[in-house]
């Protein structure tokens, strides 16, 4: 997401794309979708940012005070997608980075046709499929493919005994996502009936907002509305980025 070096004024210019629309912010901050319609290229689509829905000018806003313009944002639906027209669109909006955040093999499948049409296109995958090591080894890695997620082997020693006790178990490392948030929410939840001395609601809910809880992607803190407290603020989950490379993953965030 480098700035356009030759014009100062141009903003640096992403694009956001998928099923589920997600937007990568300076670094470790993130905004994350879940849902979303299918089709349409308008300013008046619906993404949902942390369950609530969000226009896409809403996310420009967001996104603006940091210096990041979309590009282009769009939506394909995740029971018929209709690639072509999306890959071929973003390939002329000729953004920095691509933004995909399809949580479904669907991702996969769109990021072989993209590379097809722009295959020097950076893409940073926000979860999903493509922090799968056996899907993501039949990824094509003409440019770069970052995946964002909650944690990876080698970021913690907590994050990597439980990567190396899941694929004892199943026979494959997990994708940071999907199976890495389950697993951390059943963690918090027995700790802190733990510390309440009760599975009562009533008396486990003001041991979750007080208190902090240890798990693989961090320190857990929750905020007014009982969220898990994800950004750059302090004490805040960061998550993982990592690339992909021929051999495997390389950690890019946190720094090493």
């Amino acid at each position: 997401m480098a700035d356009d070096a030759g014009d100062p004024r141009r903003a640096r210019r992403l694009l956001g794309l998928g099923a589920v629309l997600g937007i990568a912010l300076a670094g470790a901050g993130l905004v994350r979708g879940a849902g979303g319609p299918g089709g349409g290229l308008a300013a008046g689509d619906v993404a949902r940012v942390n369950g609530a829905p969000v226009r896409a000018e809403t996310l420009e806003r967001i996104l603006a005070p940091r210096g990041i313009t979309p590009a282009y944002i769009a939506f394909y639906s995740p029971g018929n997608p209709a690639f072509d027209p999306v890959a071929v669109a973003a390939a002329a909006a000729s953004p920095d980075i691509v933004i995909l955040a399809d949580p479904g093999r669907n991702s996969v499948s769109f990021l072989k046709r993209l590379r097809e049409m722009a295959p020097a296109l950076p893409v940073l995958s926000i979860g999903g499929a493509l922090g799968d090591a056996r899907l993501a080894a039949s990824i094509p890695l003409s440019a770069p493919v970052y995946v964002q997620a909650a944690a990876w082997r080698g970021v913690s020693p907590a994050a990597t005994a439980y990567v190396e006790r899941y694929e004892h178990r199943y026979g494959a490392p997990p994708v940071g996502y999907s199976d890495t948030l389950p697993y951390d929410a059943v963690t918090v939840l027995v700790a802190a009936w733990r510390k309440a001395g009760s599975v009562d609601s009533a008396v486990v809910v003001p041991v979750l907002e007080r208190d902090a809880f240890p798990g693989v992607a961090g320190m857990y803190r929750f905020d007014a509305a009982h969220q898990a407290r994800w950004g750059t603020g302090p004490g805040a989950l960061q998550g993982s980025f990592v690339l992909w490379e021929r051999d495997g993953a390389r950690i890019v965030f946190p720094p090493r």
